[in-house]
């Protein structure tokens, strides 16, 4: 009988787990990370600086997805 690490699909498998995993657009991954870092803090004080909401856009194959998942469950939030 198969593995359970053997029946993953190697995308899902070999997926970066950590921001330092990521190749490439790492500045952007860090910078969304601080963001979600101060997210809470940035609520309670409003300022043209402080944003509720991040819009990542870019063409497909990037990692969009796969930074906003990485650094949402570094921050320790649940991804939906």
């Amino acid at each position: 009988a198969p593995s359970e690490d053997n029946a993953q699909l190697w995308v899902d498998k070999y997926k970066p787990k950590t921001i330092d995993e990521i190749i490439g657009n790492t500045g952007n991954c860090q910078k969304l990370a601080q963001w979600l870092r101060d997210w809470h803090k940035n609520l309670n004080q409003p300022s043209k600086d402080n944003f509720k909401a991040a819009l990542i856009s870019g063409p497909p194959g990037i990692g969009k997805t796969t930074a906003a998942y990485v650094v949402s469950k570094t921050a320790g939030f649940k991804v939906l």
